[in-house]
This record gives structure tokens, sequence and C-alpha cells, in this order.
């Protein structure tokens, strides 16, 4: 009797608990380091990634962020909760329609629980909610109702917004970050999605986003 062949294609989507989506360049990478110390390559060049990049995120008792030298002496903070994330590539516009390895990319977003989006609030974009357009059109074009998995939107490179005195600068961007929350309360309408200012550079206000992404996943 002559013998049976099967041709299997198999694929493996990276899982994961939070995805980071963004343009490239908005900044998911450094934001990956900056919570789990991941190795993950940064430049100020788009396209820094073209695959996913993990980092594990350790929270203690207090809520907080656990550092490689706090968990090495577990006893000063007892961890309570670990969560998995992961640096997705950058979509590009028509990336549903497979510019840019585009289908590559999306794919690894739909193993993820949860879905953040990361967008550039530097001076360079006057209007970053028109990224947080693009994505979920690339997201629900891609696969309908991926969108509703969105949790957060992090406005990162938000420099400005750190400093003490009044400047131009900094009320200009004040208002900026207000214009960006009533823009995303209208377009995930009747949904609730928070928007977080923070330079993961700097570090700044990365407390508030390690909080609201233990909420991510509940």
């Amino acid at each position: 009797m002559p013998g049976e062949s099967l041709l299997l294609s198999l694929e493996y989507k990276q899982p994961s608990d939070i995805g980071l989506v963004g343009l490239p360049n908005a900044g998911k990478s450094t934001l990956l380091r900056c919570l789990s110390r991941a190795e993950a390559e940064v430049g100020s060049y788009s396209f820094t990634t073209l695959r996913p990049n993990l980092g594990v995120v350790r929270f203690g008792a207090d809520g907080k962020i656990i550092s490689d030298e706090q968990h090495q002496h577990q006893h000063q903070n007892h961890e309570t909760m670990r969560l998995t994330i992961a640096d997705l590539p950058g979509l590009v516009r028509d990336a549903s329609k497979n510019r840019g390895l585009g289908h590559d990319f999306l794919r690894h977003i739909e193993r993820c629980r949860s879905l953040v989006y990361i967008v550039d609030f530097g001076p360079s974009n006057p209007r970053p909610s028109s990224d947080v357009v693009l994505l979920n059109r690339e997201l629900e074009t891609y696969r309908p109702g991926l969108t509703d998995r969105v949790t957060m939107v992090v406005a990162n490179k938000a420099d400005l917004l750190g400093g003490d005195h009044d400047t131009y600068s900094d009320v200009d961007a004040r208002e900026k970050l207000t214009r960006l929350r009533q823009d995303v309360a209208m377009i995930f309408e009747p949904r609730t999605v928070p928007v977080i200012p923070l330079s993961a550079k700097y570090r700044l206000n990365i407390d508030h986003v390690a909080k609201r992404l233990q909420s991510c996943t509940l």
C-alpha cells in the first residue's frame, strides 16, 4: 500500500498579556526597556523593531515595579503580579493590506490579551489623535473587533509636562493633552480609554503607567 503524506504549515503567534502598538518610532521599545529592562533595540529611525520583543514586568505588594536589585532580594518587596509585555513592530498606513510587512506584524497582535497604543506626543506631531485613528482603522480592517482590546493610550515623549513652571511650551503641551483626551473619548465612545502622558526616555510618570497596566488584564 502506498504511504500517505501530509504537508502542514504551522505558524507561531507570540502570546503576551499586553501588546504595545504604535507607529514606527513612537517609543514602544524605549517604554518596554523602561518597564522590564528587556534588551529591545532603540533608535531614532523608523522600523527599529522588526520582530516582537518580549519583556516581563514584576510588581510588588505596593503596586510598584520591582527593580532587578529588588528581585534579587525579594524579601524587600514580595512579587504579587507578573505581566508579559510585547513590543510589536510599528504599523504603517495600509498595514492591513500587507504594506510594510503589515500582516506579519498584525498576526502577533491577535495573541495579546490587551493592547496599549503608544503615540508620539512630541512637538513634531501636532495632532497625535490622528495616529489613534490610523491604528484603529488598520486593526479593524485586519480583524473587526480587535480594537475592543485597547485599554490605554500612552502619550509618549511628553517631556514638557514634567516642568514645574508654566512656560509657554508647558501650557501649550497641557492644552494639547486636553485635546488628545477629548479626541480619544470620542473615538472610543461609549468605552472609556484613559490617556496617560509619559516620557519613557526620562521615566516621567512611569509609575502611573505601571499602575494602569496592572488593571489592563483584570
